[in-house]
């Protein structure tokens, strides 16, 4: 969508406050006028970003926040060491998962339905040890 109308962006950003969690109407309202949810470019994907809906992961090294894509899909922006990916899930912390399995993968080059594969190209890489 190269062009949005105002009442599309009025009707996704508001769509994206109703999200959030232990919120009265008047403050999910007040997100829509402070300028909590900005518009952003995530991996050319443009997605609408509520800073005010955040959660952050259990070892502290990746932050969700709540976001909602131009098409009306509710998911996650996750921001890591990397850079920053959109997953479409409800739950941040799978989110999280399914991005660290994404790095995980990446940074071996293995199938992460078969760990074992991983496992012996990392047994390759470490001297004195001999992987079948």
């Amino acid at each position: 969508m190269l062009f949005m109308t105002d009442t599309r962006k009025h009707a996704l950003m508001t769509t994206l406050a109703k999200t959030r969690r232990h919120c009265s109407l008047i403050e999910q309202e007040m997100a829509l006028v402070t300028g909590d949810i900005t518009r952003q470019n995530v991996k050319n994907r443009l997605v609408f970003v509520d800073a005010g809906n955040r959660v952050t992961s259990d070892c502290g090294q990746m932050e969700g926040t709540r976001a909602i894509s131009t098409q009306g899909q509710l998911g996650w922006v996750v921001r890591h060491q990397r850079g920053e990916e959109w997953v479409a899930v409800s739950d941040p912390f799978e989110a999280f998962d399914d991005v660290a399995r994404g790095i995980f993968a990446g940074a071996f080059g293995g199938d992460m339905r078969n760990p074992f594969s991983v496992l012996r190209q990392v047994g390759r890489k470490i001297p004195f040890f001999s992987a079948p």
